[in-house]
């Protein structure tokens, strides 16, 4: 009845309709019906969202209101969504409203332009929570804590993780017997990308970074206690499909963005104990294994020089015929960070050989210095390197097509000490006619070292070790800790494992997935024992440190981390070399909220704009010496 209602209704407006067209007055022509064409190029459609990896929210608001943020003595008006958002579960059932603070998602598929999100509300994560926000619950002897902030402080033991500037989240559960933590940053970028307002944004979408994650797990039983933990940091590149938690290299598209291929390889031979007089280094017969095949025909160049020789890279001024030095390996960042590491003089080698091959080098450096400071050896027999002397050992590899993995084999003996570095085509200036400009190069690392000191030749041997980039490291173990009320005794060991690649390459283009991985592992252990008596203690400790244990890895930083200060995107200030060192134990004497070797300055966090307060030495430098005395090995 109702279907046939409606029926007769539309039947009876299309007859109106035409009625009042016949009953148009004559001599008045018909009206024509005018129909817009519409834009559907850009015509404003609902918009699509698809919930497969995200959870069901809200549509985004359309509406914004002015808001205060700030202080009041220096606050402003700023523009944002002033309706909360709805918080909802895989299901669609709303768990609760508010608004966002804080979201990290990662996210590992091909075919896609970021997988790492990293949100921080700065309007409120600054002014309001001071860098770090808290939630916590409990019931009885049960709870859980979940932190997220800037500088905070993670520790699980001495030997596998002690950082004083920890940036990212932490979650700590506890029961009766057991305890739980686990901790996890997006170490590399962790804050938003610069200080600049058009790119002060909140919301940090990158491709590749480097993360931490860690884990510990104790066991209380009345006064002993057992522990296990272990810390793993890589870096990734969340767009390929092959991540693991070993690393690997930057691979990416644009070449100031990857890992740089090695032109040049230099391995310098030194005598491990220069002060003591006696007993140089021993090497012969130094070679390259290239592919696993032994490569005889790339005979190696030994250029000769003392330690701490000045560079002969620069020009003699007309005027005055004075030498003005290019320092080209001079390290740029804080003084602390890059402790112990150098660059090779590989401009001033180059030049070396170049000139030894006929070629004129007078107008880019001190030629006569350079031939009195830098002599050729001959490479074959035994050579011998005492005291400040050292040998450097030149392979070049840019005629090389396909390279997969390189090792370094030769004959040492004495006290030696083995080390390389790589020389690369530096992105931006491929084709300049200088060395220090055409070419850059890595620090020096400590390949092998004798045991000891051996002056009769007796640990003559033949050495093998690979070269290579790290990509990771592990350190990991287990503690006790047992507390009675005269005695305190605790104990740990520890292992650490650095993955390795070597930057393969084949026809000039990076292939690293086909380098093999490699891995340099160590231990480590302590007991310590207190006895409480009266008013007195008595402490004892023991301790073994393998040479090979460590607690952090070097890596490449890509140019877009922006390590040098007034870039586009400028993250972390005063590092150098394109170089970056990851430590999971920090050195901090003075237990203060700095590290004693602090990692540039990460910007948005508490030490943007700030250095470490070390240098304030108030009542604690009683012998003068520009050093605080808690620091006890600078």
């Amino acid at each position: 009845m109702r279907a046939r209602s409606l029926r007769w209704y539309l039947g009876f407006l299309v007859l109106a309709g035409w009625a009042a067209e016949a009953e148009e007055p004559a001599g008045h022509p018909a009206r024509e019906e005018v129909v817009a064409s519409r834009p559907y190029l850009r015509y404003e459609r609902p918009l699509y969202r698809n919930f497969v990896f995200d959870p069901f929210t809200q549509y985004p608001d359309h509406t914004w209101s002015l808001r205060t943020v700030g202080s009041q003595q220096g606050g402003g008006l700023a523009l944002g969504i002033d309706r909360q958002q709805g918080l909802y579960d895989l299901m669609g059932n709303n768990l609760g409203t508010g608004y966002d603070l804080f979201y990290w998602i990662e996210r590992r598929q091909p075919l896609q332009r970021w997988g790492s999100e990293l949100f921080k509300d700065w309007s409120a994560w600054q002014l309001v929570f001071t860098n770090v926000a808290v939630a916590r619950d409990g019931y009885g002897r049960w709870g859980y804590s979940a932190i997220v902030g800037d500088g905070l402080r993670a520790r699980f033991t001495p030997l596998t993780l002690s950082m004083s500037d920890f940036n990212g989240l932490r979650l700590d559960l506890s029961t009766p017997r057991v305890k739980f933590t686990g901790v996890g940053s997006r170490i590399a970028r962790p804050n938003r990308e610069s200080y600049k307002p058009a790119q002060n944004i909140g919301q940090v979408e990158v491709d590749h970074s480097t993360m931490l994650a860690g884990a510990r797990v104790q066991v209380d039983l009345g006064g002993l206690h057992l522990g296990v933990n272990g810390v793993n940091l890589h870096p990734y590149d969340s767009t390929r499909p092959d991540n693991s938690i070993k690393g690997g290299l930057r691979n990416h598209q644009q070449p100031q963005l990857a890992q740089p291929l090695y032109e040049w390889l230099i391995v310098r031979v030194s005598d491990d104990s220069p002060a003591d007089g006696r007993g140089g280094a021993l090497v012969g017969d130094m070679k390259l294994v290239i592919n696993g095949r032994p490569r005889t025909d790339l005979e190696p160049r030994v250029i000769r020089h003392r330690a701490g020789v000045p560079s002969q890279v620069g020009r003699i001024l007309s005027a005055s015929d004075q030498f003005l030095p290019v320092y080209y390996t001079t390290v740029s960042g804080p003084p602390n960070y890059y402790r112990g590491r150098e660059i090779p003089l590989y401009a001033d080698y180059l030049y070396r050989l170049a000139n030894d091959a006929g070629v004129d080098v007078s107008q880019d450096t001190f030629e006569e210095g350079l031939l009195a400071n830098f002599p050729l050896a001959a490479s074959g027999g035994i050579l011998r390197a005492d005291g400040k002397e050292q040998l450097v050992f030149l392979f070049d590899l840019g005629g090389e097509d396909a390279v997969e993995s390189v090792e370094v084999e030769a004959v040492v003996g004495n006290d030696y000490r083995l080390e390389w570095a790589g020389v690369y085509f530096n992105p931006a200036n491929r084709t300049a006619a200088k060395f220090e400009q055409r070419f850059g190069c890595t620090f020096y690392r400590l390949a092998r070292r004798a045991r000891g000191s051996v002056e009769d030749g007796s640990n003559l041997e033949r050495v093998r070790f690979k070269v290579g980039e790290n990509t990771a490291i592990f350190t990991y173990g287990a503690d006790v800790q047992l507390v009675l009320p005269w005695l305190e005794v605790s104990g740990e060991y520890a292992r650490s494992t650095v993955y390795g690649r070597y930057p393969a390459h084949e026809g000039g283009r990076p292939m690293f997935d086909r380098s093999p991985r490699f891995s340099h592992r160590g231990s480590a252990w302590f007991v310590n024992a207190l006895h409480r008596f009266g008013r007195g203690r008595l402490g004892a400790e023991y301790f073994s440190m393998n040479p090979d244990f460590t607690t952090e890895m070097q890596a490449f930083l890509p140019r877009d981390f922006g390590y040098s200060s007034g870039g586009p995107y400028t993250v972390y200030e005063g590092l150098s070399n394109s170089t970056v060192i990851w430590r999971l134990v920090q050195d901090n004497d003075d237990g203060d909220r700095y590290p004693d070797i602090l990692l540039g300055t990460v910007l948005g966090s508490p030490q943007a704009g700030s250095r470490d307060l070390d240098g304030v030495f108030l009542g604690q430098d009683e012998d003068n010496d520009g050093i605080v005395d808690t620091d006890r090995n600078f």
